[in-house]
């Protein structure tokens, strides 16, 4: 499977706050907010469902990936979508980083395999803990 995802129940709002601080407590900062649902709605007067990709990023672990292949950079910083549910959840998913790098790349490396490991683990513990009250 190429993404991770699970649904969580609980306000859209609410949901991405809880998100940012769980992953600022596991070294990941945001880097960029795309608001699909706002961009859509003001280029061209289309309306969908709150719709949000965070861009991901642990420094230390980008700069290791980076050292050992620059192409990697073409799928950083890890893409975190929040999309809200019809029924009172939000599907929180991310592709697989071991995926993305061998698709920015064209081959599988060892050193960023276990960083792909490294961050995927992380971002499915953040995942799998969120609750929002």
């Amino acid at each position: 499977m190429a993404a991770f995802r699970k649904n969580i129940q609980g306000r859209f709002e609410d949901v991405e706050t809880e998100l940012v601080r769980r992953l600022a407590q596991r070294g990941f900062g945001v880097l960029s907010r795309i608001a699909f649902h706002e961009v859509l709605q003001q280029k061209i007067g289309k309306k969908i469902e709150p719709y949000v990709r965070l861009g991901v990023c642990n420094p230390g672990l980008a700069y290791e990936a980076l050292e050992a292949e620059r192409g990697v950079g073409a799928v950083l910083p890890c893409a975190v979508a929040l999309r809200e549910l019809p029924e009172g959840a939000v599907e929180v998913a991310f592709l697989r980083p071991e995926e993305a790098f061998v698709l920015a790349t064209g081959e599988r490396n060892p050193t960023l395999e276990r960083l792909a490991q490294t961050v995927e683990a992380a971002l499915r513990e953040v995942v799998d803990e969120l609750e929002v009250a």
